[in-house]
């Protein structure tokens, strides 16, 4: 316990640097901007729709989005398919644009950190979380 002690004086400081480094609510990001390994393009609607039909998603299934960018399939894996999905995003501005994504699209969305609800989402720090229709 005392190691878990020392700990939280370190994992309050990331949640504070986490919180205050989000991104304007006008955060838009431009048509082949570089990432870290690739560049953001934008899947249309009608394509994410065809993918997820093609791949049987149900509501028994967990969908995972390595490079979720602004969130758009994993919001419509839960929205359109009812799975359980998980978006995961490396660029703190897309993961935070993707909570505001799934927000507008009536999803249920929050930070995984600040919450131990399953109803989460994307978070703007690099880890997974998890979107379904409200």
């Amino acid at each position: 316990m005392p190691k878990l002690t020392r700990l939280w004086p370190l994992v309050a400081l990331l949640l504070l640097q986490a919180c205050s480094s989000l991104p304007p609510e006008n955060y838009a990001p431009k048509l082949g901007q570089m990432g870290k390994d690739v560049m953001w393009l934008p899947t249309r609607d009608e394509l994410v729709t065809q993918l997820l039909t093609a791949a049987q998603v149900s509501p028994e299934d967990e969908v995972v989005d390595l490079g979720a960018g602004d969130g758009k399939i994993p919001i419509a894996a839960a929205r359109q398919f009812g799975a359980r999905a998980w978006g995961i995003e490396y660029n703190k501005d897309l993961a935070a644009l993707a909570q505001r994504n799934g927000r507008e699209w009536q999803t249920v969305c929050a930070s995984c950190m600040a919450t131990s609800s399953r109803k989460t989402f994307l978070k703007p720090v690099w880890s997974p979380c998890t979107c379904w229709k409200s």
